[in-house]
């Protein structure tokens, strides 16, 4: 029987789920969001 977590799931199927394992991963990961927005305009699938 499906968990109330798994149908919640069905909606969301891009999220993407990571284990941060050490103090690098960490900063790599946090540096990726903080600069990704500056990055947009150069996406392929950007549009305004």
């Amino acid at each position: 029987m499906p968990t109330d977590w798994d149908l919640q799931m069905v909606g969301m199927p891009c999220l993407y789920d990571d284990i941060v394992r050490d103090d690098a991963e960490y900063q790599r990961i946090s540096d990726y969001i903080i600069s990704n927005p500056a990055h947009w305009k150069e996406d392929k699938f950007y549009t305004k």
